[in-house]
């Protein structure tokens, strides 16, 4: 059975609409890279997930016996196709000519989307085993693991805890860490929720330019920023910026006083952990940063006071989320 790969070319066409309509006269499993999210709505039953977030391993049992990969707009720089695929066929849709490392059997085809969809129209009609079952099993795993860390004060409850108290109109940003990979498979895109983020080749500092940017462009949505206390500390300067504007933004630091991500891949290479501490004790030690007010949340009850709190003011907000960081440990994706 055929596999499509969407990523963030493919976003950036908008082919949402013709896939979904392909879909419902072929149905394939769909895996997408983290930019493509929100191509197709993550309970169509042919979404399958976000390859190299949170948990991705298990989307293996859905790809591993494909017979043919399809790539749609999909851009390596975010994930090496040889980075998760077997020895697979491969077909690459692309607007332009990609170098592809893939070492497997595989045919590029450079146009644009309406000639890709041209040729997909030749799988229609034909007698295509799919498994909404598997999919539905995967999935339902891979929510279930996920569930399994919220009942503690670590990054998955929090950030459940933004996802049910925050508003159907809010434009989440998230920085680049550890909390990235959550939040890139399990931020659920229902209503007119929308997220960006960065992926591939990427920088810390990305979450509180982007929010005060989302913020200026659209100020009818609430706008949260959600990053790790290094990505904040990057950038933590802007809080002027949204304080002279008076934007009503909420920036969300999970706390845990290390550079996570980088520590996990040093205890993956089995290297002494190494520059990773940022400080010790408390990241902010006040109530105020910048003349913006500091909410501290420890425990589920106070994320939840701190989230409604932010959300009655008009003016900029900083929560500070101070999360036991063990979690990532099981729920990134050793690669």
């Amino acid at each position: 059975m055929p596999v499509i790969a969407c990523g963030l070319t493919a976003e950036r066409l908008k082919i949402g609409e013709r896939l979904l309509a392909f879909l419902d006269r072929t149905p394939l499993p769909v895996l997408i890279t983290p930019m493509a999210k929100g191509i197709i709505p993550e309970n169509h039953r042919c979404y399958c997930g976000v390859l190299f977030h949170s948990l991705s391993d298990y989307l293996e049992d859905i790809y591993k016996d494909a017979d043919l990969i399809l790539g749609l707009g999909y851009d390596p720089v975010e994930f090496n196709y040889e980075s998760w695929m077997a020895d697979i066929p491969l077909i690459h849709f692309d607007t332009v000519e990609t170098a592809l490392p893939y070492s497997g059997t595989y045919l590029q085809f450079v146009g644009q989307a309406d000639e890709w969809f041209k040729l997909l129209e030749e799988l229609e009609g034909s007698e295509i085993s799919f498994d909404s079952t598997l999919i539905e099993d995967v999935k339902s795993e891979m929510n279930s693991v996920y569930e399994g860390f919220t009942n503690h004060f670590g990054p998955a409850a929090a950030l459940k805890i933004l996802h049910e108290e925050l508003p159907v109109n809010v434009i989440l940003t998230s920085d680049v860490g550890s909390h990235l990979h959550l939040a890139g498979q399990f931020w659920h895109l229902e209503g007119s929720r929308k997220i960006l983020m960065t992926n591939g080749w990427s920088g810390m500092g990305f979450g509180i330019p982007a929010a005060l940017a989302a913020q200026l462009n659209d100020g009818s949505s609430t706008v949260v920023c959600i990053t790790g206390d290094g990505g904040f500390l990057m950038m933590a300067g802007e809080l002027i910026t949204a304080r002279r504007y008076n934007l009503p933004l909420i920036v969300v630091v999970f706390s845990d006083g290390e550079l996570n991500l980088i520590k996990i891949k040093q205890s993956w290479r089995d290297v002494p952990i190494y520059g990773t501490q940022l400080y010790t004790g408390d990241l902010f030690g006040a109530d105020i940063f910048f003349g913006v007010t500091v909410l501290t949340a420890d425990s589920t009850e106070s994320m939840k006071k701190a989230v409604i709190r932010a959300l009655s003011v008009t003016e900029p907000v900083i929560i500070n989320a101070v999360i036991d960081p063990e979690d990532y440990r099981w729920l990134i994706v050793k690669r």
